[in-house]
């Protein structure tokens, strides 16, 4: 291969185009060595978010989480929820349909 023989017998032309593409070629192999690099660190990051989701899969439904509100039959926001084992406390739409005191009193909302 002419890029391994000696310079010695290369006109200076030959010789400067030989050293030209040995440097884009040295050039490429430091090219496609970051390629690698980042397409592996691309994929270990892929592995950890699909790993990530399938754990989130696995978590309960929004209800048992502590405080948060959830969704409740046609339109009404339901039950509040606390991790601490109280009772539920009554929804926006008991609220609405048993009135003001039944919120504030827990024993006779249902």
């Amino acid at each position: 291969m002419i890029l391994k023989q000696s310079s010695c017998s290369m006109s200076p032309d030959i010789h400067e185009l030989v050293e030209n593409i040995k440097s884009v070629l040295k050039s490429d192999e430091k090219h496609m060595a970051e390629a690698i690099t980042s397409a592996t660190f691309l994929e270990q990051m892929m592995t950890l978010a699909q790993q990530a989701m399938s754990l989130s899969a696995h978590v309960l439904p929004v209800r048992w989480h502590p405080g948060l509100l959830h969704p409740e039959g046609f339109g009404g926001l339901s039950t509040f929820t606390t991790d601490a084992g109280n009772p539920k406390l009554c929804s926006i739409k008991q609220a609405y349909d048993q009135g003001a005191r039944s919120c504030a009193d827990p024993i006779h909302a249902r």
